[in-house]
């Protein structure tokens, strides 16, 4: 489907003009470049998810990152732009909220503030004659105890708004008194349990798959993101300067809500009203910011926030943020997902945790007869495999009705509520009967950035093994044919007045018929480099046939795959996240107007991260296999290092990062260090007394990236002037001659391993695939006895303990003593953790 179809409008009014300037990732600033990043993954992610106890601290992180998305428009402007409708009903007009009057102001108000809130809006709902019935309910006291997995599982919202029908209603009410949690987020700023009495208003749990509106009740100024006592202040943001205060952590605990909402439906925008000291502010949230209104005094005149309720009741489902190409699944649908046979373990467990995972609905997916793409002129993943019977679209239409897909709990979701979106789902293709993956996110509108779908077809047509089968693929298109897009980013602060905006992120579906397994359950060293060997040709074949760079190596687009042979099952591995990749072409056109950077941070080349304006080339990609390596090593065989050391070099090699002068990201300096002077890169020993074929392999590619950056660093030194560009015949472009990787009578394994220093002899090896290609065939040709030396161990950093500070308190800003000053350390990972990124660690 063409992506280049009218915007769809999701809110009522005209959209915007869209400018051509680029989007970044999230960051203190604001680039003018969408490819700095891969814009959904926080590059700060890498054990993010293990350290519960840190929550404060990535509360704060995530305010730093989302004050650049964040605008403010007049109370009126606001609704005329995002909220249009018909006015209150006199009818249903109140006088003054009187019995907030003295308790607005007390810190031990909170609950009644809530009961009140509710108070006004539940008439106004049960007498709005159109849209979805709704009910308000006091959610402060409950958390959602199907949140247990997630870091931030005692997230609540004060006031949720939720649907009225029967699914919701039984999930949310009749709350479990022995489950209400003795600390709410208020304790700080409002009150503790012991002091909340019995409410008129029934009590509900916080549910995110359920929660309409959020409103969200904080008692203390200080503790608020937003301004509300001074309207001259020159920001309506307010933050602690250090990034540690309690401002910082509201708008961190704000924009993890709106994140979870986002993670549990299927939510084009939603709003959320943030209320302190009688007053409030109305917030709309998209994929690419928020907008915020400015103050409203409901004490005062509550006339203008009974119109916020009464124009959010008459909105339609759309209107409001919900997606028209998803309802809920029937339970005849449900139940012959669960029956579908799935093609590999991985796909039943995921199969099995999205359908059985309480608190994320199942929803049915329409996707047009034209987003199904033509695989007649396929080639195979491999030459020999079984090919099935390509089905055509008649297949999946027999009664004419659109195609459809059931998703439940996706396997992989962004954390970030800005950016991509990216959720990654095991899907039941309903006409089919079969179990494929489902990729949701948002793109850019960005001249040249080729859709991933169209991306894979066009690589699977020219001949290009081990990338996966694209079944359908296309912008989200609403009933009236119009795409689904963000418009926050045309109010970002830092492009108010600005000629041109920054891009349009449209909604965007692929599906694809490979389950694969994430790399992290190779049952090998020797898997593990074979698997690495097969994603580096399917990047080979992927430049050399088409000349399109992948741009986003990182463990979590390297997925193992099962294929039917003549000879049997054979598992390989599938080079998988395409969506930021690129050709020659245009990565060339535009590199001297506007250069970037695209990927995972923490698997990115260090000339990338140091060097925001680099061309990103074949040489990066393969610098990020390299990561990749070390990070399973890391992960998987160091058995004997302790984990204390192992978390700060993670954090310094992966994560560290500065702003520049021109508030542009960069870090890489640990790897740069490491990939000049041919370090191993990983820590902790998992050698034998004779070496093995992995200590050789890495050995052998250390080698090979030193001699490449002391090929690329003395040319750079010849282009700046500093030296003479004849200094040799080791600087010639002619290609010389590898050390030989064999001596006569010795194993593959015991001669790479021999080689503590080779001696250096610049070249650009990287340029090409052929000496990385080489030196796993090389170690991939030793005998298994010496690969079973190598023996695979837990997930090391599964040994990281939540309930010690010592575990995650470095990640507070610390820097370790071989970074330089202007560097500081933080954490989070896929993205990647990539990805986010994300795609990620």
């Amino acid at each position: 489907m063409d992506c280049s179809a009218t915007v769809v409008a999701t809110q009522i009014g005209d959209p915007a003009s869209h400018g051509q300037v680029q989007l970044s990732h999230p960051s203190r600033a604001i680039s003018t470049n969408y490819h700095a990043l891969t814009p959904d993954l926080r590059r700060l992610r890498t054990l993010q998810h293990r350290l519960r106890e840190g929550a404060m601290v990535w509360k704060a992180e995530y305010a730093a990152e989302l004050r650049p998305y964040i605008s403010q428009l007049p109370f009126d402007e606001f609704m005329e732009r995002f909220m249009p409708g018909p006015d209150l009903p006199v009818a249903l007009a109140r006088d003054a909220v009187d019995t907030l009057e003295a308790k607005a102001k007390e810190r031990k108000s909170w609950w009644l503030v809530c009961q009140k809130i509710c108070e006004m809006a539940q008439p106004i709902f049960d007498n709005c004659p159109e849209g979805e019935r709704l009910v308000a309910k006091h959610t402060g006291n409950f958390r959602d105890n199907t949140d247990d997995e997630d870091p931030s599982g005692y997230l609540k919202v004060d006031v949720s708004v939720y649907p009225a029908h029967e699914d919701a209603v039984n999930d949310c009410t009749d709350p479990d008194d022995d489950d209400s949690d003795s600390y709410t987020d208020n304790t700080d700023w409002g009150a503790y349990e012991e002091d909340i009495p019995v409410l008129d208003t029934p009590e509900a749990r916080t549910r995110w798959a359920w929660i309409s509106l959020a409103i969200i009740v904080k008692m203390r100024h200080k503790a608020s993101p937003f301004e509300f006592m001074n309207d001259m202040t020159e920001s309506f943001l307010r933050y602690n300067p250090r990034g540690n205060g309690k401002a910082d952590r509201s708008l961190g605990y704000l924009a993890e809500c709106v994140s979870k909402v986002f993670r549990r439906q299927h939510r084009l925008h939603c709003f959320t009203i943030y209320v302190c000291k009688g007053k409030a502010r109305v917030v709309r949230w998209d994929r690419a910011g928020a907008v915020v209104s400015t103050p409203i005094d409901f004490v005062e005149d509550p006339r203008p926030l009974q119109m916020v309720f009464w124009r959010y009741a008459c909105m339609t489902q759309v209107q409001r943020g919900f997606d028209p190409t998803v309802s809920l699944a029937t339970k005849a649908e449900i139940d012959a997902m669960r029956a579908c046979q799935a093609p590999n373990e991985w796909a039943d467990k995921c199969r099995e945790d999205a359908l059985s995972q309480p608190g994320w609905p199942v929803y049915k997916v329409k996707m047009p007869a034209e987003s199904f793409v033509d695989q007649r002129d396929f080639k195979p993943l491999l030459d020999d495999m079984i090919i099935k019977t390509r089905n055509t679209i008649d297949d999946r239409m027999p009664t004419g009705e659109e195609p459809c897909f059931l998703v439940g709990k996706p396997f992989h979701a962004s954390e970030w509520p800005i950016g991509r979106g990216y959720r990654s789902y095991v899907t039941y293709e309903v006409a089919l009967d079969r179990l494929v993956v489902m990729k949701d996110y948002w793109r850019p509108d960005t001249p040249g950035l080729i859709p991933e779908g169209e991306a894979l077809a066009t690589l699977r047509r020219n001949g290009v093994q081990k990338v996966p089968t694209p079944i359908a693929a296309g912008c989200v298109t609403s009933d009236s044919g119009d795409v689904q897009a963000t418009y926050a980013q045309d109010y970002w602060p830092a492009y108010r007045g600005a000629k041109s905006k920054p891009p349009v992120q449209r909604h965007y579906r692929l599906v694809i018929e490979e389950i694969g397994c994430p790399l992290e359950l190779h049952q090998s060293a020797e898997l593990l480099a074979s698997y690495l060997y097969e994603a580096i040709d399917a990047h080979r074949q992927a430049w050399e046939l088409v000349r399109i760079l992948h741009r986003d190596i990182n463990p979590r687009n390297i997925l193992i795959y099962d294929v039917d042979t003549p000879g049997g099952c054979m598992t390989i591995s599938i080079l998988d996240g395409w969506d930021v990749c690129q050709t020659e072409e245009f990565i060339n056109a535009v590199t001297a107007s506007r250069p970037g950077r695209a990927g995972t941070w923490q698997f990115m080349s260090a000339r990338l991260l140091s060097k925001p304006a680099k061309k990103h080339e074949v040489e990066d990609d393969l610098e990020s296999f390299v990561y990749v390596l070390w990070w399973m090593c890391h992960r998987f065989y160091t058995p004997e290092l302790h984990l204390r050391p192992l978390l700060r070099y993670i954090a310094t090699t992966y994560d560290s990062w500065h702003d520049t002068h021109k508030q542009e990201p960069v870090g890489g300096g640990w790897k740069s260090s490491l990939m000049s002077n041919g370090g191993t890169g990983v820590m902790g020993r998992f050698r034998s007394d004779t070496g093995t074929p992995l200590d050789g392999l890495l050995d052998e590619l250390n080698s090979i990236c030193r001699d490449h950056y002391a090929y690329v660093e003395h040319r750079e030194r010849v282009d700046e002037g500093h030296v003479e560009y004849d200094r040799g015949p080791i600087y010639a472009m002619a290609r010389p001659c590898r050390p030989p990787r064999r001596r006569k009578g010795s194993s593959p394994s015991s001669s790479l391993s021999a080689w503590k220093q080779p001696e250096l002899v610049p070249f650009p090896w990287l340029a090409d695939h052929a000496a990385m290609l080489d030196a796993f065939a090389c170690a991939l040709s030793a005998p298994a006895r010496e690969w079973a030396a190598v023996v695979k161990t837990g997930d090391t950093l599964h040994k990281v303990d939540p309930t010690q500070e010592s575990d995650w308190e470095f990640y507070e800003g610390r820097r370790p003593d071989y970074e330089c000053d202007s560097e500081s350390i933080h954490s989070s990972g896929s993205e990647s953790a990539a990805s986010e990124d994300d795609n990620g660690a």
